[in-house]
């Protein structure tokens, strides 16, 4: 996998031996992050409504719940995937502002194994994709177990995708670790990948 960043207005450079080939985002909690967001109007809302009894593990820096789980009947035993999708659509359109997503977002993956469901929205911003990111969904038994949102609903955007997709790619393989080496893999779409720049987290515009 290859990721471009695109710096302004118009470099493109391979990620760093420290970043490594596929980027991952460290996340750390505190007490106090942890506590601040229990008492937040969204999640007061949510555990006083359908999700009591629902524990949560927010992201301190998106303020969206990077880990919620507990137990909502959501479909039956028997549901089938559109039902599955069709009742974790309504889901997210009920509590939109505290997973930081639009109920509309596109799919990824809709596994079922034994008596579980797996699915998994792609997270996007201005209609590009987000980086290993997504609105998770896990059922067990017909109801709603864990939910997972790295949506980054407020994170402010850098960058842009300037250059043509081919020039990125010539660069960004002539700056990497093997640049005589064959590279047969030249496809690459625009992403948000993100970043933590002097303190301050970010979506940096790049190219996969």
């Amino acid at each position: 996998m290859l990721c471009l960043l695109l710096s302004s207005p118009s470099l493109a450079f391979a990620p760093t031996p420290l970043q490594g080939v596929e980027p991952v985002r460290l996340r750390t909690t505190t007490a106090e992050g942890q506590a601040t967001f229990r008492q937040t109007r969204l999640w007061r809302e949510f555990v006083e409504g359908e999700g009591r009894g629902w524990q949560a593990r927010v992201d301190e820096r998106t303020g969206t719940p990077h880990r919620m789980w507990g137990g909502l009947p959501l479909v039956s035993r028997d549901a089938d995937a559109l039902e599955v999708e069709a009742a974790l659509r309504a889901f997210t359109a009920r509590h939109t502002e505290l997973l930081g997503a639009p109920a509309d977002l596109p799919m990824r993956a809709l596994e079922s194994v034994d008596d579980a469901w797996y699915a998994d929205f792609q997270a996007m911003r201005d209609g590009v994709p987000i980086w290993r990111s997504a609105l998770t969904f896990r059922i067990r038994a017909g109801s709603l177990a864990l939910v997972g949102a790295d949506t980054y609903p407020t994170t402010p955007t850098r960058g842009a995708w300037v250059l043509d997709e081919d020039v990125a790619v010539q660069r960004a393989v002539a700056g990497g670790p093997a640049p005589t080496a064959p590279h047969t893999d030249r496809e690459v779409s625009a992403t948000w990948l993100p970043r933590v720049e002097h303190g301050l987290l970010v979506l940096r515009a790049v190219y996969e």
